[in-house]
Formats: C-alpha cells, sequence, structure tokens
C-alpha cells in the first residue's frame, strides 16, 4: 500500500542497459517505471518491469502538450482503456472521433495518440485548432482559409486554412462547443461532402482530413439545450471517447507525479528526487480539479523549492486541500448545484435579477480562482457566454 511508504524514489533500472528508464521502488518493492524512451526498439523490457503495480504505461508522441519533453506516460488502467479505443479508431481515418473530459485530462494527448499511433511517427500533418480563441468572424478565415482581396485587412495572396494545412492528416478542433451555430452548420458540410470553398473563394476544394474533435462539456447535454446541432453531433458522435479525470484514476497519480519529478530534475541538474509519506499522502487525497495538468505545474514548483531533493508536505504548500476539495465538489460533480431549483425564497417586493446573476458569477469565477474554462463548465455556460457576461457586468 503506499500509504505505508516512508519514501518513494527514482532509482536505475538493474537490467536494462537504458539508462534513461527508471524503476519507481518503495521501501524494495517495484510500484511503476517512468523515463524516455529515446529508441522505441524494445518496448518489452519495460513492460516486464511493472511488476507488482497497478500501474501501467504506453508510448505516445514526444510533442504533446502534457510533459513534451517526455516519450513516456504513465497512467491507470482506466486510461489504458481509453488507449485502446483510441487504437480502433486510430486505423479508420473516415471516422470523426469525439474526446470528452475535464480540463486538463489531457484530450489532445489522445488526439495525438489516435494520429501519431503507437510508434509515435506519421509522415501526415496534425493540426490542432482552438475554438475557443477565435470570434465567430474569424473562424470562418482560420477553417477554410481565404482568396486575395477576400476582406478588408486580410494578406493581398489570402491565406491557407486549417483544413489545407492538415490535407492528409488530422485536425483536431479543442473546445468545439464554442463554435457558434452558423460554423456548426458549415463544418458539418465538410464532413458530409468533403468539400469546401475558401473564403471568397469560387473553387471546389476536395478534402481528406480526418477531423477528432473535443470538449470539456457533455455534448448530448448541449444538444438537448440547443448550443450544439443536432445533425453535427450524430455525425460527429458516432466514436466517442472519455477521459476520466485524474481523481478517478488514482493509481496515475504517483506514477505520473514521478515521471514529470524525473523530467524537472534532469533539467535542474538533480539526480534524484524523492516524497516523502506526508507528500504521497497530500498527492494521494488531493482531488485535482485541475487534472493532470495541475499536477504537472504543482510537481514542477514543488521541485524547485525542493533544495535538498526531498519534497516533503511543506513543498506542497501550494494546494489549498480543503478550498479545492469544495470547489472539485461543486465544479466536477453533475449533482451539485449552486441552488436547489424547486426550494428557495424570493424577496418579497422586487428583484434586481441583474444583480443576483452578476454575484453569481462572481462568485462562481473567485472559486475557481478566476480559471474562466472551469467557471464556465461550473456554470453550464460555454466560455465566450461567460466572457459576454463579464463584459456586460463589467468584472475586473
Amino acid at each position: 500500500m503506499l500509504h505505508d511508504f516512508k519514501s518513494v524514489s527514482l532509482t536505475n533500472h538493474s537490467q536494462s542497459t537504458d539508462d534513461n528508464l527508471k524503476i519507481l521502488k518503495a521501501n524494495s518493492k517495484t510500484i511503476g517505471v517512468t523515463g524516455i524512451d529515446l529508441d522505441n526498439s524494445n518496448p518489452k523490457h519495460t513492460q516486464n518491469s511493472l511488476t507488482d503495480s497497478k500501474a501501467c504505461y504506453r508510448t505516445v508522441s514526444g510533442s504533446l502538450n502534457i510533459a513534451q519533453q517526455s516519450q513516456m506516460q504513465i497512467h491507470s488502467p482506466e486510461f489504458h482503456d481509453v488507449l485502446s479505443q483510441a487504437d480502433v479508431y486510430r486505423n479508420h481515418r473516415d471516422i470523426p472521433v469525439v474526446i470528452e473530459g475535464a480540463t486538463g485530462t489531457g484530450k489532445e494527448l489522445i488526439a495525438r495518440y489516435i494520429h501519431y499511433g503507437k510508434d509515435n511517427y506519421s509522415n501526415s500533418p496534425f493540426v490542432a485548432l482552438n475554438c475557443a480563441a477565435l470570434t465567430p468572424t474569424l473562424i470562418e478565415s482560420e477553417l477554410f482559409g481565404y482568396e486575395g482581396g477576400a476582406f478588408t485587412g486580410g494578406k493581398t495572396n489570402g491565406q491557407k486554412g486549417k483544413l489545407a494545412l492538415a490535407q492528409g492528416g488530422t485536425l483536431f478542433l479543442d473546445e468545439i462547443l464554442e463554435l457558434d451555430l452558423q460554423s456548426q452548420a458549415k463544418l458539418l458540410r465538410v464532413l458530409e461532402e468533403k468539400s469546401y470553398y475558401q473564403v471568397g473563394g469560387l473553387k471546389l476544394i476536395k478534402t481528406d482530413v480526418r477531423i477528432i474533435a473535443a470538449s470539456n462539456q457533455n455534448l448530448l447535454s448541449a444538444v438537448e439545450t440547443g448550443r450544439f446541432r443536432a445533425d453535427l453531433y450524430f455525425r460527429l458522435g458516432a466514436a466517442k471517447i472519455y477521459v476520466p479525470p485524474i481523481r478517478q484514476r488514482k493509481g496515475a497519480i504517483l506514477p505520473l507525479a514521478m515521471s514529470f519529478l524525473q523530467e524537472f530534475s534532469k533539467a535542474n541538474e538533480v539526480n534524484a528526487y524523492t516524497f516523502t509519506e506526508e507528500a504521497i499522502q497530500h498527492l494521494l487525497s488531493y482531488t485535482w480539479p485541475g487534472n493532470v495538468r495541475e499536477l504537472r505545474n504543482v510537481i514542477q514548483c514543488a521541485a524547485l523549492k525542493a533544495k535538498n531533493g526531498t519534497i516533503d508536505l511543506h513543498h506542497l504548500g501550494s494546494l489549498d486541500q480543503q478550498k479545492h476539495i469544495e470547489i472539485s465538489d461543486a465544479a466536477c460533480t453533475a449533482e451539485s448545484t449552486l441552488l436547489d431549483s424547486s426550494h428557495f425564497d424570493l424577496p418579497p417586493h422586487s428583484l434586481d435579477l441583474d444583480t443576483l446573476v452578476a454575484n453569481i458569477i462572481t462568485r462562481a469565477l473567485d472559486m475557481h480562482r478566476g480559471n474562466k474554462s472551469q467557471t464556465a463548465s461550473y456554470l453550464g455556460i460555454s466560455r465566450s457566454s461567460l466572457y459576454r457576461r463579464l463584459a456586460h457586468i463589467k468584472h475586473p
């Protein structure tokens, strides 16, 4: 049991010639493996080292959004199931894929895995587009490109869109729920017709692109509320992958922490780090509302503080445990609500609805420490809608 360990440390693999490979040991017991597999030539020797461990690993692309310098990712059996689904979809480029999961769970990692596969190689492009970063007026030119002179301020010779750049490969549409309904209709036409026009163009362009879409909210629920087109959902949603939050795969927390710790120890030229038992307990009991992304950032901060190579509880002081438990319970579970919709009192004379809404949004934003994506998810609205409401109430 992990809670019986006084400390956990990285040690060299005694039987392997790969100096980058490390075995996670505690009290002389192997609990996992982590490292950088540079040549991918013999993955079996690492898999055999996972004796007595509930964690498992799989090599994925080196150009990942999370832990970009490492090709080795440690994950739980639940995450293994996710990658098993990704393996199936990888060989069927004509089938769009939807990846759902909370912020920071690694949805883009899964998208890249579908593209690059187990061998971490593809000679076709992988192009990512964050739909939340673009206004409705810009999304069309970014997606389809535009001809020269199509609009004021555009490039004289025009510009290729993301569909053209992803030709023969994969287009990853992150936060697809942020697309407005008109853009959703145009995307549906591309999926159906396998062709499109550039903005201001007259030439029909054929496309051969795998579409992978991601959302931190449930798309079917968005269909029911009218925020997402039903026809686009049914075209995209046949192949769906759900990435569980890290609080539901606790077996991955410590191996991932050790993997990130190895990355930062190499960067800081430190031979080894260890976790004390108190630090381990804190990592395992914390609810991680920011998921893997938050875990990586916390370990990076702790590594900088731990001058003697040992991470203790006080190095993890950035984790406000009790407050984040309340945040996680409210923001990450469907059962949590700000108000009981069937039992609440209204003032007898008048109600300032704008002020009430402003107060709710402000409280939600404060509760999530200014994280607008988490706040929007908690309130059940899109991030663009949150921005509009914040502009209306002039929130600082």
